[in-house]
């Protein structure tokens, strides 16, 4: 039994102790609802920020990018890799730190092999992309106990079922 109360007050001290830090209420269980509200208000007022906007509009404009990339790859990998080639011959024309011909190298060296492993780099970075766009990074908001929408679109209906069930979301593909 001794065993059992020091197991327990070894998890307890240090929880009161940081809700204590946090909230002035060593009690953490007890003012959980108020912190839920808090977070809630500050994911709001995260969504609203002009700088989220941008960088959920940067993401879009990635994953359109790569999208143009993938109606024709063969011409997207030909057009990088040859942008690269003619970045580090004009470095190495105008003698440039070596540190930055070896970056290009290496950025050259990191483009795809072939057209396959350039169709699935790009798909995998638009789909990321996009991910990355929706608010909250695509997180649910924290305060909903379920992701999706049990009135929403099929998908969202799905998302609130299996989040019910506690399973991990399907695959789209």
């Amino acid at each position: 039994m001794a065993q059992y109360v020091i197991l327990l007050l070894a998890f307890l001290i240090p929880v009161s102790w940081l809700a204590y830090k946090q909230l002035g209420n060593p009690m953490a269980p007890l003012v959980y609802g108020e912190q839920l509200r808090k977070i809630g208000e500050l994911e709001k007022k995260l969504m609203e920020s002009p700088a989220e906007k941008e960088v959920q509009a940067e993401f879009l404009r990635r994953a359109d990018r790569y999208q143009s990339r993938l109606a024709e790859p063969e011409v997207a990998l030909r057009r990088e890799r040859a942008a690269v080639q003619e970045r580090i011959r004009r470095l190495k024309a105008e003698n440039a730190d070596s540190a930055r011909i070896v970056a290009a190298h290496r950025e050259l060296s990191a483009l795809p092999r072939d057209v396959a492993a350039a169709r699935e780099l790009w798909t995998r970075a638009m789909n990321e992309s996009r991910d990355r766009a929706l608010p909250l990074g695509g997180l649910a908001p924290h305060g909903r106990p379920f992701a999706g929408d049990p009135d929403g679109t099929p998908q969202e209906r799905q998302a609130f079922s299996d989040s019910r069930a506690n399973f991990p979301p399907r695959c789209s593909a």
